[in-house]
Order: structure tokens, then sequence, then C-alpha cells
């Protein structure tokens, strides 16, 4: 999902934030903040992560293709710190950052989460 930002000012759309909502059959429409804190004790928040990252960036450059929305609309994509410690993180991201280059994209890391490490965090 897509949640619009807007300017509280101008009141004008000035970016989207991508939003992950888990739809299970038998549990219905399951909330972030009841599956990423599970995703994040066992690991898999690196491949939810990355889905959620080069899935929304297609998706909003097919948006900005079509002329759906406008250049000047921001991505902004909550990432974990797990994921931004993961090895891979800056080389993922800079890959699609190139895949991509007409989106203007934010990254949010998840406030949820405390930084042990603020040294090591300093360095990603």
């Amino acid at each position: 999902m897509y949640q619009p930002q807007v300017d509280a000012w101008s009141k004008e759309v000035i970016g989207v934030e991508a939003l992950l909502c888990w739809n299970n059959e038998k549990l219905g429409l399951v909330p972030p903040d009841v599956f990423i804190p599970i995703a994040e004790a066992t690991g898999g928040i690196i491949e939810i992560g990355d889905f959620v990252l080069e899935t929304s960036m297609f998706e909003v450059s097919e948006l900005l293709k079509r002329g759906i929305i406008s250049k000047d609309i921001r991505l902004s994509i909550n990432v974990s710190v797990r994921q931004l410690w993961n090895e891979g993180f800056a080389e993922q991201l800079s890959k699609l950052s190139k895949t991509y280059p007409q989106l203007s994209l934010v990254i949010e890391v998840t406030e949820s989460l405390f930084i042990e490490d603020l040294n090591a965090a300093k360095l990603i």
C-alpha cells in the first residue's frame, strides 16, 4: 500500500510512503506492528525489506513513466536497522538507485528499534 504524504501548508501531495500489510487467509489483515517484530526476531526482515524496497521502487517508477504521478513525488521506505546492517544493503540500494534514477527516494529507519551500536550504524 502507499500512503500519501501531504504538505501541511499547501495541502499538496509531496510523496508516498510504502506500507506493508499482510493479508492472511485465516487471520485476515495482519498489521505491521504484529508481524514486523516477529520478522525482526527471526531474521526474516531482510527478505521482507528487500521485497518492499524492490517492489515499491518498481511500482512507483511505473506510475511515473505512465504520468499517473508527478516527478516531484518522493518515495519513502521504512528500513529496519537489521536491514541497514546487512552486508549487501548498500550495494542493493546503489543498484536500485541506478535502475530507477528518476525516483526521489527517502529512507526512514524503523523507529521502533533501538540502535545498540551507534558507531557501527554511522559507518553504514
